[in-house]
């Protein structure tokens, strides 16, 4: 099994641009790639809304949960509602059913009624968008669709792109605003104060929208009012081009970077787009990442890591986040990732002059993940991953997971934080014997 996964990963050094990684295995990893469970995730967001999810019972069930992780505290304007296709719906359409539960629902709110579709929606091939047209055109009520078309796809960015190109169907010509942004996808719905908005705000830059993060309608019918979008994922450029097509609003793009270097060169480009010179505090952030990141790598020389995606979702440049992890003293011995973006080149570059050289995996099922982590032998992985099953291993497991919510610097800090307690050796000692007490005290 060793010899097999390691014959499927592709060498850095041999990365070529635009060709995809070798699948691993048909069987992928259920959960974050599925788009209609990451789009029900941000939809409860835009307050004073209301979503119908359609589909059948796992995946309405799934999403359900995926829902109410967001904890109870969290403000919807109304709980999003179920329509579950059954077994006559196959046979007979399910356009009367989903006409009737929408004007149920447009009963009940002032804001929009988002209608989400599944795999098996598709699958069908019932015309969808006639009867959302037809809907849409009996009330001021907006009724919006959006396709998750995950049978065709084996990650969530699809579906988020409809979802993000569907939200500018609320959008409205609107005077535009000076030294303004938009904020798309700079973190999760936590990020609203994290580093990038607040050093804006601190600069005089008005925030207009930001998402995914708790919004309001007015806030997304008043995107155009912003001067500039700051598009921090992929996912999100559908929709910036489509607002500079009819709103000209213009754009910067920047996945997510991670060493001080990349990040001081992002707030760089949107300083520029802004005409404002770049303020001082990012010299003296950056300056002060770069000491913390050399106390760091005085503890962490010499151990070794493997790289995994967060939760099955990608999030930001992993190669760059592999540059940081070499910065701070570690080996990377391997890079699971599900696709080599077009922004990922200039640091395969780098990462390559620089003399390093590492397998790449398609990330795609737990099994393959585990007999590459047996194959290569890491002191830690970095990412996500059952602890209890690393730490029985020797591998320790280092979630980064709360740097999702960070951004700049802040990013940066956060991973730093995870290595700054304690050297490998001592936590990889300390976990895996407790796992054995453990597991003693039951047999």
């Amino acid at each position: 099994m060793k010899d097999e996964i390691m014959q499927k990963a592709v060498w850095l050094c041999k990365l070529e641009k635009g060709r995809p990684l070798p699948r691993t295995a048909d069987a992928l990893y259920p959960g974050a790639p599925c788009a209609f469970r990451a789009v029900t995730g941000v939809l409860p967001l835009i307050r004073k809304s209301a979503c119908l999810l359609i589909g059948p019972e796992i995946c309405l069930y799934n999403a359900r949960i995926a829902m109410s992780r967001q904890g109870p505290g969290h403000k919807r304007g109304t709980e999003p509602y179920l329509l579950l296709i059954s077994d006559r719906d196959l046979i007979f359409g399910f356009s009367n059913p989903l006409k009737a539960a929408v004007r149920e629902i447009r009963e009940e709110t002032q804001g929009a009624v988002f209608v989400v579709t599944t795999c098996l929606q598709e699958i069908i091939g019932e015309d969808f968008d006639v009867v959302i047209d037809e809907l849409s055109a009996e009330s001021e009520v907006p009724v919006i669709g959006i396709h998750t078309d995950n049978f065709k796809c084996d990650t969530a960015d699809p579906g988020l792109e409809n979802t993000m190109l569907a939200l500018t169907k609320l959008m409205k010509p609107q005077i535009v605003r000076e030294k303004s942004v938009n904020l798309w996808g700079v973190g999760d719905r936590r990020s609203r104060d994290s580093e990038i908005p607040r050093l804006l705000r601190e600069t005089g830059v008005e925030i207009v929208t930001s998402f995914p993060a708790p919004c309001s309608l007015t806030e997304l019918e008043n995107a155009p009012a912003a001067s500039l979008n700051l598009v921090m994922a992929s996912r999100y450029l559908p929709m910036a081009e489509e607002m500079k097509s009819r709103f000209g609003t213009p754009y910067v793009y920047s996945e997510k970077p991670y060493t001080p270097q990349a990040i001081t060169e992002m707030y760089g480009r949107i300083y520029r787009a802004l005409g404002i010179d770049l303020p001082a505090q990012i010299m003296i952030l950056k300056d002060r990442a770069e000491a913390r990141l050399l106390a760091v790598s005085k503890k962490l020389k010499g151990q070794t890591c493997v790289i995994g995606m967060l939760q099955g979702t990608q999030t930001g440049r992993y190669f760059n986040l592999a540059e940081l992890l070499i910065k701070m003293g570690l080996d990377i011995r391997g890079l699971l990732i599900r696709d080599v973006l077009p922004s990922d080149r200039e640091d395969i570059e780098r990462l390559r002059k620089m003399g390093i050289d590492f397998p790449v995996l398609y990330a795609g099922n737990s099994m393959q993940s585990s007999a590459f982590l047996g194959a290569v032998g890491p002191d830690c992985y970095i990412g996500g991953g059952n602890a209890e099953l690393l730490a029985g291993t020797g591998i320790r497991p280092i979630n980064i997971r709360a740097a999702r919510a960070e951004s700049g610097f802040g990013a940066m800090d956060t991973i730093l934080c995870r290595f700054e307690a304690a050297s490998v050796n001592d936590d990889i000692f300390s976990f895996k014997n407790d796992y054995i007490k453990k597991w003693e005290r039951t047999i």
